[in-house]
């Protein structure tokens, strides 16, 4: 592992001659155990309801990514709740979902919401992720004993979407073709890669959020054989965002590592990891 990162410093400082060389490297152990990649979730701020105390956050958010994504089979049911003045806003949302493919529970209000939130429970997560990038929610995070008191969430609920004065009736298109994999972070980041082929070569699509602001960042990729090469860099994140495009090297092979560094000090600091689609 501490080939990996001496191989990427040299890239990084190459690219960058007027940086120190970072000898902090031989803190590689704790760098290495951020491969592991404790899974977080970008800490998106709320501003809910309309009272004058302000309504508990979810327990634990994650990034939405910009373009939809397909249902997972065997969703979990999805209780629609109406925050707004909208009078049949929840129905309407929920004709759509079932539309869409999703199983829908119960249907019902909620006290006033000025952002949409999508919440989930146990087993829910991977279809919260997919109804927030239809739904473009003001956050997503796990359902915690204050959401299920102020939402009168069942025990058990798995996902459920709480409509605020934001809410915006999902599109029936299909998604975009394209592969999706979760990107596991450090310090609050997550996000998704997705892979997509067209008539050209085929290229990827990083969205993040919970990212560090200060830095330009570095993507990089990991053969399966081979080495760590630079793939492009990011301008600094704004608000903790990222969005990055490029076209997928021919040198990457299938499936690579994607990691997403900056320089931090005299050292290569990772804050994304995961491998590209297949």
């Amino acid at each position: 592992m501490s080939d990996f990162f001496a191989d990427l410093e040299a890239q990084l400082v190459a690219a960058h001659p007027r940086r120190r060389r970072a000898r902090a490297l031989a803190a590689v152990p704790a760098a290495a155990g951020m491969l592991a990649v404790v899974g977080a979730g970008a800490a998106l701020a709320l501003s809910l309801g309309d009272e004058p105390a302000a309504p508990p956050r979810p327990a634990a958010t994650a990034s939405v990514p910009t373009t939809p994504l397909r249902i997972p089979a065997g969703a979990p049911p999805v209780t629609i709740l109406n925050g707004t003045t909208r009078t049949g806003l929840a129905r309407v949302v929920a004709t759509r979902l079932a539309q869409l493919g999703l199983t829908i529970g119960a249907v019902s209000d909620a006290p006033p919401t000025r952002g949409t939130l999508v919440l989930y429970g146990p087993g829910g997560r991977a279809t919260a992720i997919a109804l927030a990038a239809r739904l473009r929610p003001h956050a997503i995070g796990r359902i915690d004993a204050a959401q299920a008191r102020r939402y009168g969430l069942a025990s058990g609920t798995a996902v459920a979407v709480v409509l605020g004065a934001d809410a915006r009736v999902p599109a029936l298109s299909p998604p975009p073709a394209g592969a999706v994999r979760e990107l596991r972070g450090t310090g609050g980041a997550s996000g998704f890669v997705v892979l997509r082929r067209g008539e050209a070569r085929p290229a990827i699509e990083i969205t993040a959020t919970g990212l560090p602001g200060g830095r330009e960042l570095t993507v990089a990729l990991v053969p399966r054989s081979g080495r760590p090469r630079v793939l492009g860099r990011t301008p600094e994140p704004r608000g903790g965002r990222i969005h990055f495009q490029a076209a997928l090297p021919d040198w990457a092979g299938r499936s690579p590592q994607l990691i997403v560094t900056r320089i931090a000090g005299s050292r290569v600091e990772q804050l994304l990891a995961g491998r590209v689609p297949s």
